[in-house]
């Protein structure tokens, strides 16, 4: 979970290279989403928060690539001030 909500994923997406945004999870690449407006879009704030579920968090679906690939492009990513 990224500190800074909703603003700190949409910049953390961005900055991705490698990773796409998805709003749904099954291939063989990996992806990237925003469960509290994807998957779990329909529940209210009060019952995300519940679940756990806050604007700051993502879900990575890691696929086949090469792990040092994933890794430095969340390094560089995260690197730029998120």
């Amino acid at each position: 979970e990224l500190a800074g909500g909703r603003d700190s994923v949409n910049r953390l997406m961005r900055a991705l290279e490698n990773i796409p945004f998805a709003p749904t999870l099954g291939d063989i690449s990996t992806i990237i989403s925003h469960p509290a407006v994807t998957s779990h879009r329909g529940l209210t704030p009060t019952e995300r928060e519940a679940l756990g579920i806050r604007e700051g968090m993502i879900r990575v679906s890691v696929g086949i690539e090469e792990v040092e690939i994933l890794k430095d492009d969340f390094r560089q990513a995260l690197a730029r001030g998120l």
